[in-house]
């Protein structure tokens, strides 16, 4: 385990929740069902309110559901570890291609259209069904040349509506499904034991693992005015009104030079961050840790931990933004 530090409106939610096509929904499957436990396992909880399922799936380490060896089966890694989120893991590997392999993964809730979409296929994996999606099947066959990688989706869905989302993409003449299926089955067996954040040696741990963005509700609910729903909320997003203005605060880890694109420098207390303003939405970043080695876009990158927070209501969204802070672990 490595230990770390401490941008409109319906794409602010769209970003935060379906990142990396990685994020949201409430699940109408039945849950995969889990082996008998063993000295290896521990017992999962079922039938979680949301709140507590939250809770519960951001403690799994991601990286820790795939082992290096099932990764270094595709080729040479040359970047595994912590990615966009404490709930995310991605990793890179060279298999003598110009382009090489991406493999990005992610717990989230499972999409609402796990069963229904008429994207991809349901296919039996180690006997869990899983959603398994080629991106040359959503293209009419007359299209599918210009596809310049193979990319092959699967959603594998667990208890509690939560799932691991991952995505396999590699040189056009390759076969991504076929190539992603033994890490799914690696994903299936680790699931049961819930290895826990930081379990991996290539997770590395700030203080946006170690709480949530809801986490700040309670004591924003102490004053009037604060409308929010569980329903709404994402394992690395929370959204609420809090007096008419709609608020997204939001945990990411980003390259720092992302946040100062068209921003301008602020402190919010003792971290430093930037404030960006575009059609009347204001997003205040702050940078709450030192930087660490993850991987963005097939490469190590040295990342950030961010909180981010957007409103269209400036002094709002400075408030939540110091209320959040306060409540962050040391």
């Amino acid at each position: 385990m490595r230990i770390g530090g401490n941008r409109k409106w319906a794409n602010r939610i769209g970003h935060a929740l379906v990142a990396s096509s990685l994020m949201t929904g409430c699940s109408t499957t039945e849950p995969t069902p889990a082996p008998a436990p063993t000295s290896a396992t521990k017992p999962i909880p079922k039938n979680l309110t949301r709140q507590d399922a939250i809770a519960w799936a951001r403690g799994i380490d991601p990286c820790a559901l795939i082992d290096r060896d099932k990764l270094a089966a595709l080729g040479t890694i040359s970047a595994f570890g912590t990615a966009s989120s404490p709930t995310s893991c991605a990793a890179h590997m060279d298999d003598g291609s110009d382009r090489g392999i991406d493999v990005d993964w992610a717990i989230a809730f499972t999409p609402t259209d796990f069963l229904t979409t008429a994207l991809g296929t349901l296919t039996e994996i180690d006997g869990a069904r899983i959603r398994q999606i080629d991106s040359a099947s959503a293209l009419p066959p007359e299209a599918r040349g210009q596809l310049v990688e193979s990319r092959c989706s699967f959603d594998v869905p667990f208890e509690n509506d939560i799932a691991v989302r991952m995505s396999v993409s590699m040189a056009r003449d390759r076969k991504a499904c076929t190539s992603g299926e033994p890490l799914v089955r690696a994903v299936l067996s680790k699931w049961p034991s819930q290895p826990a954040q930081g379990s991996s040696p290539n997770t590395t741990v700030t203080a946006l693992t170690r709480t949530a963005p809801c986490a700040v509700v309670p004591e924003l609910q102490k004053a009037p005015g604060l409308v929010f729903d569980w329903k709404d909320q994402s394992l690395d997003s929370c959204f609420f009104k809090r007096g008419g203005t709609d608020l997204l605060v939001s945990f990411n880890y980003r390259t720092r030079e992302l946040a100062t694109v068209n921003s301008q420098p602020t402190a919010f207390g003792g971290h430093p961050g930037y404030t960006a303003t575009d059609r009347g939405t204001t997003t205040a970043t702050a940078i709450v840790g030192d930087e660490f080695s993850g991987v963005g876009a097939g490469h190590e990158r040295r990342l950030v931990p961010m909180v981010e927070v957007s409103g269209d209501n400036p002094a709002a969204v400075s408030d939540v933004m110091a209320a959040v802070l306060a409540q962050l672990p040391t």
